[in-house]
């Protein structure tokens, strides 16, 4: 069974996934000329995209599935069945 410690482990993986693409995307943004999309730019915002992917499809209740994405912080309860997130 999924526990707390996992959704958290997950959370924090979407979020460096999202920061690194973020990063790489303001280098590409950065090493441009003339306002021009360059491979950087692509990049960066494919692993952005990824992240949030990865982020709504992997926050969710180990008991029922409902996403669990817009909760910050995670909540002790899933909202929708009512069962301990903790285990």
């Amino acid at each position: 069974m999924k526990t707390k410690t996992n959704l958290k482990k997950k959370l924090l993986i979407s979020w460096c996934i999202i920061l690194l693409g973020a990063l790489i995307a303001l280098v590409g943004a950065a090493a441009t000329q003339d306002g021009r999309i360059n491979l950087l730019l692509c990049l960066g915002g494919l692993i952005v995209l990824s992240g949030i992917i990865y982020h709504l499809a992997m926050i969710r209740c180990p008991h029922c599935g409902r996403s669990l994405a817009g909760y910050r912080p995670l909540p002790k309860s899933c909202p929708n069945c009512h069962k301990e997130l903790d285990d």
